[in-house]
């Protein structure tokens, strides 16, 4: 996966830079049960994203940004709503969708040097998941990892240490590398609950549509993610707000046809509301 071309940044714009990595599919405790070989396993610091998607802007399109409190009083034909789960988008599209919903998970998300030889991939257990990646350009030996687990924690902001703690305790029988990146958890450290978007119908309505975690933001392991398009996994953004992107004073792509509205998502619209069992996300060892 190449971040894109013609970015500012030493790392921006070259495809040989990006390599994505071999990975497997783990028991909690490290015993293997399945390798993953494809896509391979990468994640690419946000950042160095962003900047790809920008630099392939034409140069001619004008850039407005501010926060965006009611995204109905945009002067556009087309509003496209990719401001995360906590989309202020989504209402305007289904308002009884409008807000999210909140899980009993709480994930942990940190950056770590990168160990020798690679033990990336996910591993699972009874309500446990732990997952490992490279991370940034190759050559940057450094690894993403994070864990989720259930917890009565909160309300957000959580405290980093508090869930640390909640987790060492609860992955206390864990393969080594599980420990140790949690042992080992850096100031970087991000603790937050998961939340997932309501079901939808649709995610177009007039003007407005709906991409990304704004449309069907899921679990990291729900069956419904993989199933609908634009999926994503993203759940870092604290605060997400709509940005316009204008070309003479109107947002891009304004003159545009408005795309149909796609058929509801298989899985993800059509269930009904989450219901959260004891024992999910699980696998059985």
């Amino acid at each position: 996966m190449a971040v894109g071309s013609g970015g500012a940044g030493p790392h921006r714009g070259r495809a040989d830079d990006v390599r994505p990595g071999a990975g497997r599919l783990y028991s909690i405790t490290g015993r293997p049960l399945s390798p993953i070989t494809r896509p391979g396993l990468l994640a690419v610091p946000r950042p160095d994203l962003l900047a790809g998607l920008d630099a392939a802007v034409p140069p001619n399109v004008r850039r407005v940004e501010q926060a965006v409190a009611d995204p109905g009083s945009l002067d556009a034909d087309l509003v496209i709503g990719a401001d995360g789960v906590r989309s202020v988008v989504r209402g305007l599209v289904h308002p009884r969708g409008a807000e999210r919903v909140e899980t009993p998970y709480v994930a942990l998300r940190g950056v770590r040097p990168a160990a020798t030889p690679s033990l990336a991939g996910e591993y699972w257990g009874r309500g446990l998941i732990f997952g490992l990646m490279p991370f940034g350009p190759s050559g940057s030996k450094r690894e993403y990892w994070f864990t989720t687990h259930r917890s009565e924690l909160g309300p957000e902001p959580l405290d980093v240490a508090t869930v640390l703690a909640e987790a060492r305790e609860r992955f206390a029988d864990a393969a080594r590398v599980v420990r140790g990146a949690l042992e080992q958890a850096g100031p970087d450290t991000i603790a937050t609950r998961i939340w997932v978007a309501p079901p939808l119908p649709t995610y177009v309505r007039g003007r407005y549509v709906l991409v990304g975690d704004a449309a069907h933001a899921a679990t990291p392991t729900s069956a419904a993610e993989p199933a609908t398009p634009s999926s994503t996994r993203s759940r870092w953004p604290r605060r997400s707000t709509p940005r316009a992107t204008c070309a003479g004073g109107r947002p891009s792509a304004s003159r545009s046809p408005r795309p149909p509205a796609p058929p509801p998502a298989r899985s993800c619209a059509r269930s009904p509301a989450p219901r959260w069992s004891s024992s999910r996300p699980t696998l059985v060892e």
